[in-house]
């Protein structure tokens, strides 16, 4: 006899199923809970796509009126959306640093010249900003062996910075994915940097002139 973790009736061998990786060789509930369990289951992800399909089939024949809605509602919210976005990311951040970094350390460390172009070009295009022709990051880290922002040798991984960011501050000009407006970077200056300008920096000592907004 053996007693069943879920209904907590004992019951034969014969109404469990066999596992070899528990002692007795047989699974903690017994058959008539497993199956109970896989049905639930089963229903529950059924309930899942069921929803999903309505989901697409309403947004399908409304989909002018919710996106409007979704409009209406950002335009009115947006300071709180974006205030809670920010609040979310920077707890993200706090809580996922070294995550984070060592993502970022692997990504460039992997990237090859195209794909990290490929990358570039995709944010670019979708933050609005106007892009020149194909960059050649090779060239760029041959033209530039120290860090623009501390004026260090660069060695190792190197990240490559828009010294006028393409996301910028409010108010302040978006700029351009050209090569006159890339330059390569310590991880931790780029990082440091983020989006502001140069000229806003007080650890930065070098040009502010550089670089290339959007026309």
């Amino acid at each position: 006899m053996k007693t069943c973790t879920k209904c907590k009736e004992p019951k034969d061998r014969d109404a469990f199923h066999r596992d070899s990786s528990r002692s007795d060789g047989l699974t903690a509930q017994c058959k008539t809970c497993r199956a109970a369990k896989a049905a639930e289951r089963q229903r529950t992800e059924e309930t899942r796509s069921l929803e999903a399909a309505r989901h697409r089939a309403r947004r399908a024949t409304n989909g002018d009126t919710i996106r409007a809605k979704d409009r209406a509602y950002r335009a009115a919210n947006g300071d709180t959306i974006r205030a809670k976005d920010r609040a979310y990311m920077a707890g993200y951040r706090a809580a996922n640093g070294d995550k984070l970094r060592q993502y970022h350390r692997d990504r460039y460390a992997t990237d090859s010249g195209p794909k990290l172009e490929a990358k570039a070009r995709r944010k670019a295009a979708k933050v609005g900003s106007s892009i020149g022709g194909p960059i050649s990051y090779k060239i760029l880290r041959t033209r530039f062996p120290d860090c623009y922002l501390c004026g260090q040798t660069l060695s190792g991984r190197v990240q490559y910075d828009h010294v006028i960011p393409l996301q910028p501050r409010p108010g302040e000009p978006q700029g351009a994915h050209t090569t006159d407006n890339l330059r390569p970077t310590h991880e931790r200056c780029n990082l440091r940097k983020s989006n502001a300008r140069l000229a806003d920096l007080d650890w930065y000592s070098g040009p502010t002139d550089i670089g290339v907004p959007v026309p």
